[in-house]
């Protein structure tokens, strides 16, 4: 059997020589503690501040320098008057001892008196107030430097957080809970190979036994065996019907378990189409044949006692793996078995259905000539065995998919439960029908094995399998829209607001409007008036003064006004609306489903807090990738 490689481009495995890379990724695969993938989340570090107070500066005291200056120009006011008397004191000093010798004595006395008295006022508080300043800065600069010590322990405090921050993993384990039966629903060759990768190599180092039937020709155990078998673990592998020899799904079967066997097995195919009577009868036929071949039951020599029955064992030129009492014990039988045709056309089925097999079959010649043959245990104590079916011929892989799933039932039903815990992974077991599948989820829970089922779709009955009993049930991509639409209604559904309607109104309004009055007016107008005026003088006798006046005045007057008016009015408005409905839709759209990567899946469960779904991957690649969790314990 060839072994399967891991190859990531095309996120899967394929068949090949094992790369160096392998033995790497298998040591970082095999690390107890249950997975099933991977889910990447951002790592959540909680901050620790930096707690050391900032260096906080505080004001300089400048009154000294300020009470300095007022010294300074008060020692101003009365430098004229001081400088004079100094210099005086300097002068005489100076020329003392040459006018009188006798007080050369005092001489040094009066400088120095007078350099005091002329330089000492201005040149005391100058140096207080550079005393005070020079201070000032080394204050400032001694600050300066704690506060460069305090950015330095800040940023080194900081890069060790982000050092923190950046050794958290970002790819945490994903593990169902403590389940009996996990339910794999779509997904692809390279997908299943994953998962089966990257679970099996988990639970193989913590101790488990894992037997991998695989149904759908696609090597998904493969690469678990390869990974395993570098690192020492036991390992069996077995292709069908190539092997045949080496796993006798007739040993250890009484006759009446192998007429069972053989007709729940026909009875079971899809294209076969046999009713009830027909498997009762197919199991006296087998009946009939086995009694009589004794603890040696063989498919060749099953299939000869077959051909015995039908009575055409002397048309083939070949010699019959029976001997000749077997031979007229199987024809003793004929009468009892009885010959109508009804009977004739279902020996002939169970011979053609049966040959293939017996083609195949070494245990016959190996066991006429003494030498051992391989046996391979389905339910080792510890390690890995991959059980797989294929073959160029659909009749011929169908019955032995149907009669390995059979045994494995038969086997559940007698199994006794070792002390190590044991995982049975079947995968590709679709064509068999739903009660198929249930009969071996129920014997394998009634014995204490996991079971694994890998099921590429969900047509017909097997929609009923997503949710029940107390199992966990992953999802991967499912191409089918009616698939995606019955995963995405398992998934769930639930309360969000969208976004449903947005609306833009945009609107513009003009109005003009003239007007012209025009008007005349014609106005006429007249008056008259008679004024009198009497004079006398009192101071002349008999002098008087006499004046009289008329006045007529006519008037006309006319006016003409005329308007024109135009008035324009132009306005615009725009408004815009958005509306948010609250809706009942999928969790995830049956499109995202369809889509999904090869190696991505997403996980439903029931547990104590309630539902939990979670997307996560299985590529194993992933394990060789930094910051990567294995055992959720070590977080």
């Amino acid at each position: 059997m060839g072994a399967a490689v891991y190859d990531e481009a095309a996120d899967g495995f394929s068949s090949g020589a094992p790369r160096p890379g392998n033995a790497v990724l298998a040591r970082q695969l095999f690390q107890p503690a249950e997975r099933w993938g991977w889910v990447h989340q951002q790592p959540v570090v909680p901050a620790e501040g930096f707690t050391e107070p900032e260096p906080a500066w505080t004001a300089l005291d400048t009154s000294n320098i300020e009470r300095f200056k007022g010294w300074r120009r008060s020692a101003r006011q009365g430098a004229v008057r001081r400088t004079g008397v100094g210099l005086a004191l300097i002068g005489g000093g100076w020329l003392a001892p040459s006018v009188a010798p006798h007080v050369g004595v005092w001489s040094p006395i009066a400088v120095a008196a007078g350099a005091v008295l002329s330089v000492g006022p201005f040149l005391g508080p100058s140096v207080l107030i550079w005393a005070a300043r020079v201070r000032n800065l080394l204050l400032r600069y001694r600050f300066g430097q704690e506060h460069k010590r305090w950015e330095s322990r800040r940023r080194q405090h900081e890069f060790w957080q982000q050092q923190r921050h950046a050794q958290r993993p970002t790819w945490e384990p994903i593990t169902p809970g403590q389940t009996t039966r996990v339910d794999v629903i779509g997904g692809t060759g390279h997908g299943w190979a994953s998962l089966v990768t990257t679970m099996g190599a988990s639970l193989v180092a913590e101790g488990t036994s894992i037997t991998v039937v695989d149904l759908s020709e696609e090597r998904v155990g493969g690469g678990l065996a390869m990974f395993a078998a570098g690192l020492g673990y036991p390992v069996q592998q077995v292709d069908l019907p190539d092997s045949l020899g080496q796993l006798d799904l007739l040993d250890n079967l009484t006759p009446a378990g192998v007429a069972e066997l053989i007709a729940h097995a026909v009875y079971t195919l899809p294209t076969a189409g046999t009713r009830t009577d027909h498997r009762a009868l197919h199991r006296d036929l087998i009946r009939a044949v086995v009694d009589e071949l004794g603890e040696k039951v063989t498919w060749s020599r099953l299939v000869a006692g077959l051909m015995v029955l039908r009575r055409v064992h002397t048309l083939v030129s070949a010699e019959l793996p029976l001997s000749k009492e077997e031979i007229r014990a199987i024809t003793a039988k004929i009468d009892l078995v009885g010959s109508s045709e009804r009977v004739s056309e279902q020996v002939q089925y169970l011979t053609a259905v049966l040959s293939p097999l017996a083609e195949r079959d070494t245990s016959a010649s190996a066991a006429s000539s003494g030498s051992t043959i391989g046996e391979v245990r389905m339910w080792p104590p510890r390690g890995v065995t991959v059980v797989a079916t294929g073959g160029t011929h659909e009749s011929t892989r169908e019955m032995l998919d149907a009669l390995l799933v059979r045994r494995l039932v038969i086997d559940l039903s007698v199994h006794e439960r070792a002390g190590a815990p044991s995982v049975l992974i079947l995968a590709g077991a679709d064509h068999l029908g739903l009660a198929t599948i249930e009969a071996v989820a129920k014997q394998a829970q009634r014995v204490g094995v996991r079971v694994v089922l890998l099921l590429a779709h969900l047509r017909d009955d097997l929609r009923k399998l997503l949710g029940t009993g107390d199992g966990a049930t992953v999802l991967m991509r499912l191409g089918n829209a009616h698939d995606a639409k019955e995963a995405a209604e398992f998934i769930g559904r639930h309360h969000t607001f969208v976004l449903s309607q947005i609306t833009d109104t945009v609107g513009k309004s003009f109005s003009d409007s003239q007007s012209t009055s025009q008007g005349s007016s014609d106005s006429t107008g007249r008056s008259e008036g008679t004024s009198t005026a009497k004079t006398r003088a009192a101071f002349q006798a008999m002098a008087s003064g006499y004046s009289s006046s008329t006045q007529d005045s006519v008037t006309t007057s006319r006016a003409q006004t005329w308007q024109d008016t135009v008035s324009t009015t132009s306005s615009e408005s725009t408004s815009t609306g958005t509306t948010r409905s609250r809706v009942y839709e999928f969790q995830v759209e049956p499109t995202k489903i369809q889509s999904l990567p090869h190696t991505a899946f997403i996980l439903v469960e029931h547990g104590r807090d309630g539902r939990r779904v979670v997307a996560g991957d299985c590529n194993p690649g992933i394990g060789l990738l930094p910051q990567v969790l294995f055992n959720p314990e070590q977080d």
